[in-house]
């Protein structure tokens, strides 16, 4: 399995999540530190938008101290080209902050 590790610090914008189908073969760490840090204790939502969708769905997410770990499986891998993720901080059920990346699903040359 790939791990790519993510900042929330802002200097990461851009995340290859895979090749189209591919399932559970990344992981996208979220160091939450500096949400912490600046904003408080709080909990993380995570939107995804495919290349090919026009609306955005959630993604399971799960919370572990100062990560947030998301497990890029076949539905978001399903459409090769570029799409976003927006991982939201929420303190007190107030947004705290929000950060958006463009992810990338790579192509291949058909279905197996």
């Amino acid at each position: 399995m790939v791990t790519i590790n993510i900042p929330t610090d802002g200097s990461v914008t851009r995340i290859p999540i895979g090749r189209r189908g591919e399932n559970e073969a990344t992981q996208i760490i979220f160091d939450v530190s500096y949400f912490i840090e600046t904003f408080g204790n709080g909990s993380a939502v995570l939107l995804a938008k495919r290349s090919q969708d026009e609306a955005s769905y959630p993604v399971a997410v799960v919370r572990d101290e100062t990560t947030v770990t998301w497990l890029v499986n076949n539905a978001d891998t399903a459409y090769q080209g570029n799409g976003k993720a927006e991982l939201y901080w929420y303190v007190d059920d107030v947004l705290a902050k929000s950060l958006v990346y463009s992810t990338f699903v790579a192509e291949d040359i058909g279905d197996p």
